[in-house]
C-alpha cells in the first residue's frame, strides 16, 4: 500500500520505510522480504534489528548522519512534540512524530524515498491506523533541516 512518508504511523511500517531507504532491497509485494523483516523485529528484545523508530541504538546512528548532512531538530514546546527539517535552497523537508526517532525517521524517509513509499498491508495493526496518523500529526514534534552554513 502507498503510503505518505510523513504519516508513516510508527512500528512496523515505519521501520519498514527506514530499511528500504537505508538498504533498497525490500519489496513489500514479496512475501519472503515481508517476513525476513518480521523476523528481524521479534525475538529476544537484546537481539531484535528493524526498531529504528523506537530504539536509539538502531535510529541513532541514522540521526548522526542526519545532523551531518544538515537536518536540524526543534522540539515544539506547546505539543511536546519534536519536528525534523533540512532545507538548501528549492527543496524543504518537514516531518513531525511523537519522539525524535519517529520524526527524525519520517524526515529521513522522505529525504531517501520521497513523498510516498510502498508498505506491506500487514505491517499496519488496524485498517484505520493511516486516519489516526493524519489526526495525531496535528499535536506531534517537528524534525526540520537547514543546511550549515
Amino acid at each position: 500500500m502507498k503510503v505518505k512518508s510523513s504519516e508513516l504511523p510508527a512500528g512496523p511500517a515505519l521501520d519498514w520505510a527506514v530499511i528500504v531507504a537505508l538498504h533498497g532491497r525490500w519489496d513489500a509485494n514479496n512475501p519472503e522480504h515481508v517476513k525476513s523483516f518480521l523476523d528481524l523485529r521479534s525475538g529476544h528484545p537484546l537481539h531484535q534489528q528493524a526498531r529504528y523508530c523506537e530504539r536509539w541504538d538502531h535510529g541513532g546512528p541514522i540521526l548522526d548522519t542526519m545532523i551531518a548532512q544538515g537536518f536540524a531538530i526543534q522540539e515544539a514546546t506547546f505539543s511536546g512534540r519534536v519536528q525534523v527539517f533540512r532545507s538548501n535552497g528549492d527543496q524543504f523537508l518537514s516531518a513531525i512524530g511523537e519522539t525524535v526517532l519517529i520524526a527524525a525517521m519520517r524526515c529521513w524517509v522522505t529525504f531517501k524515498l520521497g513523498a510516498e513509499v510502498d508498505v506491506p498491508d500487514e505491517l499496519f495493526n488496524t485498517a484505520d491506523e493511516r486516519a489516526r496518523v493524519r489526526h495525531d500529526a496535528d499535536e506531534a514534534i517537528a524534525v526540520h533541516c537547514q543546511p550549515r552554513g
